[in-house]
């Protein structure tokens, strides 16, 4: 596996989506940063990619109900070490809207997901000492919240919270919990941002796949990435890594 046309795929990829207004925005954000993110990568084997907006999830199956949706903000950070083995494959997505539910009565909202690495395979790879979580963390992983949702849930008048009374009543609200934390694929930028618009906006997705100039990146960054990664599992040492104590075969 060789990463160094990295930074060139990424710019190719962007360039391709200058070419649909509702991924414009997308690539004139990478393009932006593509200088640093070449330097970054040429000298340390890293690419951080801060808040690039990217399509809205389609106003399909909202909660709550009668909501609108703002914006999407994608944030990532990939890192290698000098054997092309990856260290870290994280990123984040943060979508915001509102709800406006009568006369007096608005609400900001946010949803966060994310796919991370296992903090003791990045620990391993650095050298540094790795300690066994309890419950079970695969290598790369999908999961929801993270530190910006628990920042938004700290803000003034977040609901429910006992720092924001609403008063006597009954009343109903969502839960969630830390886990699962589903196996993940590892990811470059190339094959996230793919992937998270893909989620978001099939008909975006699909119309800028037939295109070459599209989809030639992604498929350059799979056999990178991915087909490296996927032949690792036929060995029982490549589950084992991947899936952690998970793993008994």
């Amino acid at each position: 596996m060789s990463l160094d046309p990295l930074p060139d795929r990424l710019s190719k990829f962007a360039d391709a989506m200058m070419s649909r207004p509702e991924t414009e925005a997308t690539a004139s954000a990478l393009i932006g940063s593509m200088q640093q993110y070449r330097a970054s990568w040429l000298k340390n084997r890293t690419m951080k990619l801060v808040r690039i907006p990217l399509p809205l999830p389609r106003n399909k199956a909202l909660h709550p109900v009668h909501m609108e949706i703002e914006n999407c903000q994608f944030s990532m950070e990939f890192d290698c070490n000098s054997n092309e083995e990856i260290v870290r494959s994280d990123f984040q997505l943060k979508v915001t809207g509102y709800l406006d539910s009568g006369p007096g009565e608005f609400i900001e909202l946010e949803d966060h997901w994310r796919v991370d690495t296992d903090e003791n395979h990045v620990n391993k790879m650095k050298g540094k000492e790795a300690k066994e979580s309890w419950e079970a963390h695969p290598q790369f992983h999908f999961q929801r919240g993270g530190h910006a949702q628990v920042e938004f849930a700290r803000s003034q008048n977040f609901v429910p919270s006992k720092m924001t009374p609403l008063g006597s009543g009954s009343w109903r609200a969502l839960m969630q919990t830390s886990s699962p934390r589903i196996p993940s694929l590892p990811f470059d930028p190339v094959l996230a941002i793919d992937f998270c618009i893909a989620q978001h906006d099939g008909r975006t997705w699909q119309a800028s796949r037939r295109k070459p100039e599209y989809r030639v990146p992604v498929e350059h960054s799979q056999r990178e990435i991915w087909h490296p990664f996927l032949m690792g599992l036929q060995e029982k040492d490549g589950r084992k890594q991947w899936l952690g104590p998970l793993a008994t075969f």
